[in-house]
């Protein structure tokens, strides 16, 4: 089960800006690290766990990097 998903970054920058008054900018900064940080947790987390399907996880892994390079191509 999963507590956090897409849209927590969302959450932080909010939460950054309302309750600890940081600009726009600053916030986001913060958040991309929070963000970073909980998924690197969760991975180790679940690794030790023996719940990471290796496999399909390179596989998105290489979808990314692949979209990475290729989506802002123009044809």
């Amino acid at each position: 089960m999963t507590v956090f998903g897409p849209g927590t970054g969302s959450f932080f920058v909010i939460a950054f800006v309302a309750l600890a008054g940081y600009s726009l900018p600053k916030a986001t900064a913060n958040t991309k690290i929070l963000n970073f940080t909980s998924n690197i947790a969760s991975l180790i987390f679940f690794a030790v766990g023996g719940h990471v399907i290796w496999m399909v996880g390179l596989l998105m892994a290489c979808g990314q990097i692949i979209g990475g390079f290729w989506g802002p191509v123009s044809w």
